[in-house]
């Protein structure tokens, strides 16, 4: 199974990771942001926070950066599989 969730700086894709990976370990999880605005992509890549220049898309929810010190980046490590 497979399931979709938005990425923006990592509150609910790290929430809903732990919960279902918790109920259904074989639960592929897939992260969805914007190309312009693809800060925990770019992070994860990276270990570390990587910071982007703001960037404009409908899909205004999934903009935006992930806060300093912020615990979803080891999250989103460790449980989002793509």
């Amino acid at each position: 199974m497979f399931i979709n969730v938005q990425v923006g700086g990592g509150g609910l894709i790290s929430g809903m990771s732990a919960v279902i990976k918790h109920q259904s370990p074989t639960t592929k999880i897939i992260g969805c942001q914007p190309i312009v605005s693809d800060c925990m992509r770019q992070s994860v890549r990276a270990g570390k926070i990587v910071e982007i220049p703001d960037a404009y898309s409908l899909s205004d929810a999934t903009v935006g950066g992930i806060e300093p010190d912020a615990i979803t980046l080891q999250y989103c490590m460790e449980l989002v599989d793509e």
